[in-house]
């Protein structure tokens, strides 16, 4: 975004440019009666330089008063929908650079118009017929320029937000593994006094903050239009524990003399039964979870595909064992 911005402020300076030196070529007897008298080209470059910067500055003031403005208005319109939404405003730092950009944008908008039309033809200009004459050679070739330069930053704005919006295209229709519709997820928060206990390790869940869930669960599966529930660690595309993994019985790699790249890891999430069919993500082999999968149950685990052609190529990975490490080597969770 900030590259597009760029390539329109360059874009504007050439067409201000442009507007510029068709001005000084209607102006060109002016410039030629001023250089006849005695006038110096340096003083027809500052005056031209001062009138491109004081346009610049009038852009940049017109600028300010619009991100002033718009600012608030989206602040206003909806504070809970933007993150941190109490700091956002256009400060000291904004102006600055603001200003330099108003000022180097002003030079450059007007160093080609005060070059060329500081140096009229007087024995063109000053005739009685050059009063409605065209630009010279050196007029029409910068005008060509500016022109072509216009047209290029043009073409290359025009293909960088072309591929912008196929990239967003692209991300709007990837295929995250679920069905996002009619989905709604919440975030349940039990009081960490009365519902988890802390191990030598780390904090677990009492037996009753399973009970609780499994209630609410149920209260939510009544209501009308719900067709499943499900409960899991984390929602998707949130985020899940990496944790080290051992395969085909191996215990969980330790992590001295070893690159973590090079160590077999996974991202491990509990869940609840009902979840892939909440998500309408599909099975392709074996079975779902059920509620006979719990805590005094042989331990089961679902895996999606990468994970099967990374640790059992070739393999059916049906009846396999996977256990399940820490980073600190402390322990490791049941097979």
């Amino acid at each position: 975004m900030l590259g597009a911005v760029f390539f329109v402020l360059l874009i504007a300076c050439a067409n201000v440019a442009n507007l510029m030196l068709a001005r000084a070529t209607a102006r060109d007897k002016e410039f030629a009666i001023r250089c006849a008298v005695g006038g110096g080209r340096a003083r027809l470059i500052r005056q031209l330089l001062t009138e491109s910067t004081l346009l610049a500055v009038l852009g940049a003031g017109l600028g300010l008063f619009l991100a002033y403005t718009g600012v608030a208005l989206m602040v206003r319109l909806d504070p809970d929908a933007i993150p941190q939404a109490g700091e956002i405003a256009v400060n000291l730092r904004v102006l600055g650079f603001t200003l330099l950009v108003a000022f180097v944008t002003g030079l450059l908008s007007g160093a080609l118009p005060a070059l060329v039309a500081s140096k009229p033809n007087l024995n063109e200009s000053l005739k009685e017929t050059g009063r409605q004459s065209s630009p010279g050679f050196s007029g029409r070739g910068a005008h060509g320029v500016l022109v072509v330069t216009e047209v290029a930053l043009s073409l290359v704005l025009l293909i960088g937000a072309g591929l912008m919006i196929h990239a967003i295209w692209g991300l709007v229709h990837v295929d995250i593994g679920f069905n996002p519709k009619k989905l709604v997820a919440m975030t349940i928060n039990l009081p960490p006094d009365s519902y988890c206990k802390d191990s030598p390790k780390e904090r677990t869940l009492k037996p009753k903050a399973a009970q609780v869930r499994k209630q609410i669960r149920e209260r939510l599966q009544a209501l009308p239009g719900v067709k499943t529930v499900s409960v899991s660690s984390r929602a998707p595309l949130w985020g899940c524990p990496i944790r080290l993994i051992g395969v085909g019985g191996q215990a969980p790699p330790a992590l001295h003399n070893a690159k973590v790249q090079n160590l077999p890891f996974a991202a491990f999430q509990p869940v609840s039964p009902d979840y892939f069919r909440t998500l309408q993500v599909p099975l392709l082999k074996d079975r779902q979870l059920t509620q006979q999968d719990n805590q005094s149950s042989p331990r089961v685990a679902l895996i999606n595909e990468t994970f099967a052609r990374r640790y059992f190529p070739s393999q059916d990975p049906l009846g396999k064992v996977v256990r399940i490490g820490y980073w600190d080597n402390s322990h490791e969770d049941p097979p």
